[in-house]
């Protein structure tokens, strides 16, 4: 018998299962919200991916050459704005792989620490 002394959730929040209030009708509730919402999400990249597509196929070209507009439209890049875009992204995932670096090595240094205390 559950009283509210000895009443507890059943499920833990890191195990595969999905959170249990243990009141089925909250639970629903919950569910349902969370599918319209991801529901929602899904159609608008879904529009706005079918939308990139038509740019793409209107001006007979590779998506790597767009470049979002602040309206959100699309637009073909010049050569010199690739080109740009190209050194962008190098020094992006250069700097991306720098910071993964250190990133590892503070933490081999912070392990090494903590085995020699």
């Amino acid at each position: 018998m559950v009283s509210a002394g000895n009443f507890g959730f059943s499920h833990r929040p890191d195990g595969p299962r999905p959170q249990n209030t243990g009141v089925s009708g909250i639970d629903h509730d919950v569910d349902r919200i969370i599918g319209r919402d991801a529901e929602l999400r899904l159609r608008e990249v879904q529009k706005r991916q079918d939308y990139k597509k038509s740019v793409i196929a209107r001006n007979n070209t590779y998506g790597d050459y767009l470049t979002r507009l602040e309206d959100g439209d699309y637009a073909v890049m010049t050569e010199t704005q690739r080109v740009a875009a190209k050194k962008a992204r190098l020094h992006n995932q250069e700097a991306m792989q720098r910071i993964s670096a250190y990133l590892r090595s503070r933490k081999a240094e912070e392990s090494a620490q903590t085995a020699s205390e």
